[in-house]
């Protein structure tokens, strides 16, 4: 099956590169365009590559900062059980009336 586009084109089908001069073409003009688009693409693309970047470094930032967080909430647990179980002790109400009476004492 060779029945593709490409084989019923004919010459008069197939554009020419560029436009020819009488339609006002310039090739200065063309190769300046094409040399500021390239720096044009060449600026987005060293943009597009930093953001890239800054948002993979402030996904690590994140990750990082999750990680601090739970070992946080865990010691925070931890530390509330430790004084629950203070505050749950038999001696606790004798230590918390004698440093009421040491408050009042130093006033």
């Amino acid at each position: 099956m060779t029945d593709h586009i490409t084989d019923r084109l004919t010459d008069e089908d197939v554009p020419t590169v560029g436009a020819s001069v009488e339609h006002g073409a310039d090739t200065n003009l063309d190769r300046l365009n094409l040399e500021q688009a390239l720096r044009d693409f060449e600026v987005a693309n060293r943009r597009v590559v930093d953001l890239a970047h800054r948002v993979s470094s402030l996904n690590r930032e994140l990750l990082d900062t999750r990680a601090e967080l739970a070992q946080a909430t865990i010691e925070l647990g931890e530390a509330r059980r430790y004084v629950d179980r203070i505050r749950g002790s038999r001696l606790f109400p004798l230590v918390r009336a004698m440093a009421q009476a040491a408050r009042t004492l130093r006033r």
